[in-house]
């Protein structure tokens, strides 16, 4: 189902969480840019880093901090689970919107978790 799993972290200057974890994981961001940076860790598993401020739709800290993200080929498999998650029952919080990182879709998990669709740009 899915090709990739992005743990999401919000943060207050991306630049400088970029530093700290290129330092932390002896790694370069495989994609960096003012509002959002991306360290691939592991074949299927990458760490994300999004400034708190950009992050959409926006999050007040109480309760959602942390995103769990999976990663899709493209913008249509994005589609297909919003369509999937709305026959399901799931909660949407963000319908399929293009982002600085690519295509996305925003749901919940029944105790508020976030959980992201996301499909490279392009």
């Amino acid at each position: 189902m899915n090709d990739k799993i992005f743990l999401t972290l919000y943060v207050r200057d991306v630049a400088d969480s970029a530093r700290f974890y290129a330092a932390l994981l002896e790694s370069t961001p495989q994609h960096l840019t003012e509002n959002y940076a991306q360290f691939d860790l592991k074949p299927g598993i990458a760490l994300s880093l999004w400034r708190l401020g950009d992050v959409i739709p926006a999050c007040d800290g109480a309760g959602c901090r942390t995103e769990l993200n999976f990663g899709v080929e493209n913008a249509k498999e994005v589609e297909k689970h919003h369509e999937r998650y709305q026959v399901l029952g799931v909660t949407i919080l963000q319908k399929p919107i293009s982002l600085d990182f690519g295509t996305s879709m925003l749901a919940c998990d029944p105790d508020g978790h976030r959980l992201r669709v996301i499909a490279p740009p392009g």
